[in-house]
């Protein structure tokens, strides 16, 4: 039983970081296509050099934030993807007709007897 709870906890942890990086990613695409409309479509009186107007200085923060949310996002996303190839690699179902089995005290996956560190959890085996 703990070993379900644990896989639905870790299922909805992931799902909650790849919505989190789609929203991220969408808002900072969003803030940065909005502060690049507004800089082609400004006024002829606004340089956009130093020293710059409260206006230039907002779109230009603007254009930040949505760089920054943008790099968050792909990292939030790139994560994500990590961790479910790198458990899916090196997680595998053992037969138990064919090898030895040992079961992991900590998160309850069934391993091969011949491993020493669980491949889930890193947890030492009791043998």
């Amino acid at each position: 039983m703990k070993n379900r709870k644990e896989d639905s906890f870790m299922k909805k942890t992931r799902l909650f970081f790849v919505l989190f990086g789609i929203f991220l990613l969408c808002f900072g695409f969003s803030l940065f296509m909005t502060a690049t409309i507004k800089m082609e479509n400004s006024e002829w009186y606004y340089t956009w050099k130093p020293p710059y107007s409260e206006y230039e200085a907002s779109v230009i923060i603007t254009k930040i934030w949505g760089i920054v949310l943008l790099i968050i996002g792909g990292l939030a996303e790139l994560l994500c993807l990590l961790s479910k190839l790198y458990e899916s690699k090196n997680i595998q179902d053992v037969n138990p007709i064919t090898s030895n089995t040992i079961k992991c005290h900590v998160c309850g996956i069934k391993t091969d007897s011949t491993l020493t560190i669980c491949p889930k959890c890193k947890t030492k085996l009791r043998n």
